[in-house]
């Protein structure tokens, strides 16, 4: 899972705890290495999810080529680890 992530990011009720997902997270607030201990892969960056994501994937193609898919979200959205369990079998399914 990847998002990019604010000071009021909803990014501890997903990643915190047991899950069997990796994290990446983009961090643009104000409070350096905030959330850094619950991702996996972790930078400090300003900007959109995606326009990181894909600087973050054009500076470490190695980082991400073991995936089969990247679930970017919201940095707001409140999951626990087993509705994004969940969801990534539904994109299975659907082939996305």
């Amino acid at each position: 899972m990847y998002s990019s992530a604010g000071d009021r990011a909803a990014i501890t009720s997903w990643a915190r705890g047991h899950r069997d997902f990796d994290v990446f997270l983009s961090y643009y607030g104000d409070q350096p290495g905030r959330f850094a201990d619950l991702a996996d892969g972790y930078e400090q960056r300003q900007g959109v999810k995606f326009r990181n994501l894909w600087a973050w994937y054009r500076r470490e193609p190695g980082r991400f080529g073991s995936y089969d898919a990247i679930l970017v979200i919201d940095d707001d959205l409140a999951l626990s680890a087993g509705s994004s369990r969940r969801s990534r079998r539904a994109a299975r399914c659907r082939g996305t």
